[in-house]
C-alpha cells in the first residue's frame, strides 16, 4: 500500500463519484478504478457501496476514512518537519556550558529571547567540565559552548562575546574589617589568603601578579580551585577570601559576603560563546546572532546611561 493509494480513496470518497474524483487528481477514470480496486483487494475488504450513478462509503469504508486521513496528515506533517529542520528552523540544539556560568542571569535571558524567535528549536543546556569543554564541541557532541576560557587551540571555532564580568571579591562575614565597605582595594588582599576559580580568571591573575609593579600587592597565598561553589564553601568556612564574578552576588550562600574590588587589572573577565563556523541556517549560527543581538542592545544601554551621567 502507498501513500497515493490512500489519497485516491480518500478523495473518492469525498467525491462520491469514480469521473469527479478522476478530475480532481488529474488522472483518468479507469486507472483510478483499478487502483481503488487494489486497494480493496489488499484490504480483503470491499470500502464502497456502488451503483451507476455514485459510490458511497459503506461501514467499514467510514472507518477506514477516518485512519487513511490521519496517515496521510501525519505524512504531510512529518514533510513539513524535515523540511524546517533543513532550514534550521526546527530541531535540538545542546548547549554546554562551565564554572557554574548556568547561574549566570544573561543566559536564561539568551534562551529564552531564543525560544521565542525559534520555538520550535529545543535548547538543551549541559554542564560540562572546562578540561575537555572544547573538545566537545569539536567532537560534536556539544552544538556551543559558553565558557571563560580562550579556544586558542581551536582556531576552527568561532565566538561570539556575551559579556565583560566585573570580579568581586567574596569575604567571610566573620572577616569584620571589611563588613562596613561598599568596596575593597586591591593592596587589601596582600596579607590574605586569595582563592579562585582557574578556569574564570586563572589566567588574568597570573598575567596581573607576573607584572613586577603589582608584587608588592601579593596576597599571602593564592590557590586556584577547579570549581566555583568548592571556591565560595572554602569562604563560607572562614580558610580565605576569593575572586567570583559579580553575578555570584545574585546566589546566598551562608557566612559570605560580596564586596566590590578596585584598582588593578584583574577586575573582569570576558564570557564568550564559542561554536562551529557554519551556514547562516544553522542553529548555532542562530544562537550566535541572538548572543550578539543581546550584547550590542546592553553596550548601547550602558552608553546611554553613561551620557546621562555625563550631563549631570
Amino acid at each position: 500500500m502507498e501513500l497515493r493509494h490512500l489519497r485516491y480513496f480518500v478523495v473518492v470518497a469525498e467525491e462520491q463519484s469514480m469521473t469527479r474524483a478522476a478530475r480532481r487528481l488529474g488522472i483518468q477514470q479507469p486507472p483510478l478504478s483499478i487502483q481503488i480496486r487494489n486497494l480493496e483487494r489488499e484490504l480483503e475488504v470491499e470500502l464502497f457501496d456502488r451503483s451507476p450513478r455514485k459510490v458511497q462509503l459503506n461501514e467499514i469504508g467510514r472507518s477506514f476514512l477516518y485512519d487513511a486521513q490521519a496517515i496521510l496528515e501525519d505524512a504531510e506533517q512529518a514533510i513539513v518537519r524535515v523540511r524546517q529542520i533543513a532550514r534550521g528552523e526546527r530541531g535540538r540544539i545542546v548547549v554546554g556550558y562551565t564554572s557554574a556560568i548556568g547561574l549566570h542571569g544573561k543566559i536564561p535571558d539568551i534562551v529564552k529571547i531564543f525560544n521565542q524567535k525559534f520555538p520550535d528549536i529545543i535548547v538543551v543546556l549541559e554542564e560540562v567540565s572546562a578540561s575537555n569543554a572544547f573538545e566537545a564541541v569539536t567532537s560534536n557532541c556539544l552544538d556551543a559552548l559558553f565558557t571563560w576560557s580562550t579556544a586558542a587551540s581551536f582556531h576552527m571555532l568561532k565566538s561570539r562575546a556575551v559579556s565583560e564580568e566585573r570580579m568581586v571579591l567574596a569575604i567571610p562575614k566573620e572577616n569584620s574589617a571589611w563588613i562596613d565597605s561598599k568596596a575593597i582595594n586591591t593592596f587589601e588582599i596582600k596579607d590574605q589568603d586569595l582563592y579562585f576559580d582557574r578556569n574564570i580568571c586563572g589566567a588574568r591573575v597570573q598575567v596581573f601578579f607576573a607584572d613586577s609593579k603589582n608584587l608588592r600587592l601579593l596576597p599571602r597565598t593564592f590557590e586556584d580551585v577547579s570549581q566555583l561553589l568548592s571556591v565560595l564553601a572554602i569562604v563560607a568556612a572562614g580558610n580565605g577570601i576569593a575572586l567570583v564574578p559579580k553575578y555570584m552576588e545574585a546566589f546566598y550562600c551562608e557566612n559570605v559576603y560580596y564586596k566590590d574590588l578596585v584598582g588593578g587589572s584583574i577586575l573582569s573577565v570576558p564570557l564568550n560563546l564559542y561554536y562551529f563556523e557554519s551556514s547562516q541556517d544553522s542553529y548555532t549560527y542562530r544562537l550566535a546572532e541572538v548572543v550578539s543581538d543581546i550584547a550590542k542592545a546592553q553596550l548601547s544601554f550602558e552608553s546611554r546611561a553613561r551620557d546621562v551621567t555625563d550631563l549631570q
